[in-house]
């Protein structure tokens, strides 16, 4: 986020106000306010302190949510001025979340599809193992984020596989992962449709995280 960029709170007239763009912006409604709320910090202000040398030039309206901001559209108080946009994107520190959806189990399986959300990760790191069996191969795994191929990998049997996503930028933010394996397992005593075992994780190469740990903010 730019360093100018900020969110108003004005306690003299109760009203909210975005600063960017040389000047202040009134935020007339309360889910507009309540979506930059969670991108920025709130700043408490009053009419002595916004001064005079800056004044309120219009209006702003989210046009658009993006995983890792918002779109605003300024509407200017003059008629003359064409309306613009500015990307407010979010000035907290980043932390790392990869939370299961669906198809992952207690015991480190997940299913032939499996799904995650993960939030804020430029590279992440998985270490994945399918057992041994004499009558099938090495399994292949493909990598989804929101629906986007971004990798596909090899599993051999028997033997841990360390693969590595780099996560493209316009999905730094928050992005569902699917992992999508070629097959289920034979489980004749097992009536879920399993991939593979997901044994440990790594966000951005800090460290190996087990997968039991899944649910986790580093």
């Amino acid at each position: 986020m730019p360093n100018n960029d900020r969110l108003l709170y004005n306690s003299d007239n109760k009203e909210w106000l975005l600063d960017t763009d040389g000047g202040y912006w009134t935020i007339p409604l309360v889910s507009d306010v309540s979506e930059l709320s969670s991108l920025q910090k709130i700043h408490f202000t009053n009419m002595i302190d916004l001064g005079t040398d800056r004044q309120v030039l219009g209006t702003a309206l989210i046009k658009t949510i993006e995983p890792n901001g918002c779109v605003v559209t300024l509407q200017s108080n003059d008629p003359t001025i064409i309306s613009k946009t500015v990307k407010i994107t979010s000035e907290y520190v980043d932390y790392h979340i990869l939370e299961p959806r669906f198809g992952v189990h207690q015991d480190r399986w997940i299913d032939v599809n499996s799904e995650f959300v993960m939030s804020n990760f430029k590279t992440l790191g998985l270490r994945m193992f399918v057992p041994e069996d004499n009558n099938l191969s090495e399994k292949k795994v493909d990598f989804l984020l929101c629906n986007d191929p971004v990798k596909t990998a090899m599993l051999p049997r028997g033997e841990t596989t360390e693969i590595w996503i780099d996560i493209p930028d316009k999905f730094y933010g928050r992005a569902d992962l699917r992992i999508q394996c070629e097959y289920p397992e034979n489980n004749n005593d097992d009536d879920r449709r399993l991939g593979a075992i997901l044994v440990e994780f790594n966000p951005d190469m800090l460290d190996w995280f087990p997968a039991g740990d899944l649910i986790r903010m580093i």
